[in-house]
């Protein structure tokens, strides 16, 4: 048990193997979090009388991309901070651990005493029969004074306080969890039941501590006892010494510490009975709950694209519409009269030709100049050079046989061009 804190401790509900973030309800607040533990690929056994076979063995799963196990026990656990009202009896819900290696911890576990109703939609509500509160305190280093000559258990003001605490709730639901074959992470949880809450007898949780703060004649178990409290405690007393501000890392690790056991009863359950099963082979002692038995499947994994409802109408709409505009374009083009002028390689001058009103009198528009020069088919350069060192402006100019009015660049016309004006009909 020992080896599951000191491995987990630190990093369980941000491991993907076995947790996996779950929707808070609408009025949590106050640091608010939810995580779902489905339980895991690696803890699965194949059914039996000894249950010493995972999942992974004997080739049933080798030559698949997903591993589905179809609607299994699962259990949520949701943190938040504490009202402000709340405070713990020190004499009846803590318990000081130590001295060990001349340390000392304080853990506090209460039940709530009313019935505790979060969030407001249906699918986002929580109804618990009276949370649980939790909080613990490390002995501080001016009393621990690195194990030598420590007072951790004759001045005790330091259990007065708590250093970090949070609310908490549990609830069960059956899920249907996909699971990555190659790294045994989590794809998809999808529920198969209502949730339903439940609420873990405080005895329960000091049964485990005790075993877990307390010293026997045993050699290794000393070793173990030892070396955990020694992490737990150097941990703790680095952010309440050198990073004071940061509260959230050590209410971390007492969320962690809090999830341990959920995690891996299921593991628990399962050595009780493979270790009875092997010194009283078919005694039955210890069966595993029938709510535990389940299938395994093999899956494909797909990727899909997952949005809210807003994004994807909203990308539908615009694509809709640009699409739509696009056909009502290449439709306009194929039905409209063929322009009355030659087109034009040069993009400019086709431009302006597309008017197709053409000018009168003593002035000359671009257009009419392209066609007086042959320009229609030419270059870019021979147009650049045959335009050079000619002026204009830009006018307004009223297309009657249209009935249209158009913004035209008119070229002045050259001192040539003047002694004999061309002849331009409209």
């Amino acid at each position: 048990m020992i080896i599951y804190y000191s491995a987990w401790i630190s990093s369980l509900l941000g491991v993907s193997q076995f947790v996996v973030g779950a929707p808070s309800p609408a009025n949590c607040s106050g640091s608010c979090a939810t995580f779902f533990m489905p339980g895991g690929l690696e803890i699965a056994r194949q059914f039996g009388s000894n249950l010493n076979a995972t999942l992974l063995q004997g080739g049933l799963f080798d030559n698949t991309q997903a591993v589905l196990l179809n609607n299994a026990p699962g259990t949520g656990i949701t943190f938040w901070t504490p009202p402000s009202s709340f405070s713990f009896d020190f004499d009846s819900d803590c318990k000081t651990y130590g001295p060990i290696l001349g340390g000392a911890m304080q853990i506090c576990l209460s039940p709530g005493n009313e019935d505790v109703t979060i969030g407001e939609s249906p699918s986002r509500i929580l109804s618990m029969r009276g949370a649980n509160f939790t909080g613990w305190s490390i002995c501080p280093s001016y009393n621990y004074n690195n194990g030598v000559n420590g007072t951790c258990l004759s001045n005790t003001t330091w259990t007065k306080s708590i250093n970090q605490q949070t609310s908490l709730s549990f609830y069960r639901q059956n899920t249907t969890t996909a699971y990555d074959r190659q790294n045994f992470s989590i794809v998809s949880v999808n529920p198969t039941s209502e949730t339903q809450s439940y609420m873990v007898e405080p005895s329960y949780y000091w049964a485990i501590w005790d075993k877990l703060f307390t010293l026997t004649n045993d050699t290794n178990n000393e070793v173990m006892v030892q070396s955990f409290v020694f992490q737990l405690g150097w941990y703790l007393r680095l952010y309440q010494d050198y990073f004071s501000d940061d509260q959230q890392s050590p209410s971390n690790l007492l969320r962690n510490f809090i999830a341990v056991p959920i995690q891996f009863y299921t593991t628990a359950l399962q050595f009780s009975n493979a270790s009875l099963q092997l010194e009283l082979p078919g005694s039955g002692l210890f069966p595993i709950p029938s709510e535990l038995v389940t299938t395994a499947s093999s899956a494909d994994i797909v990727a899909r694209f997952k949005a809210k409802q807003w994004t994807w109408i909203s990308f539908t709409a615009i694509a809709s519409f640009l699409i739509l505009r696009a056909a009502f374009l290449v439709l306009s083009l194929l039905f409209r009269n063929s322009p009355q002028i030659i087109p034009s390689a040069f993009p400019e001058i086709h431009s302006i030709g597309l008017t197709q009103c053409g000018a009168s009198g003593d002035i000359t528009t671009l257009s009419d100049f392209a066609r007086i020069k042959s320009l229609a088919t030419a270059s870019t350069w021979k147009i650049a050079r045959t335009m050079q060192n000619r002026k204009g402006t830009l006018v307004k100019v009223e297309c009657q046989e249209h009935e249209t009015q158009h913004f035209i660049f008119v070229l002045s016309p050259s001192e040539s061009e003047n002694q004999h004006p061309p002849e331009i009909s409209s």
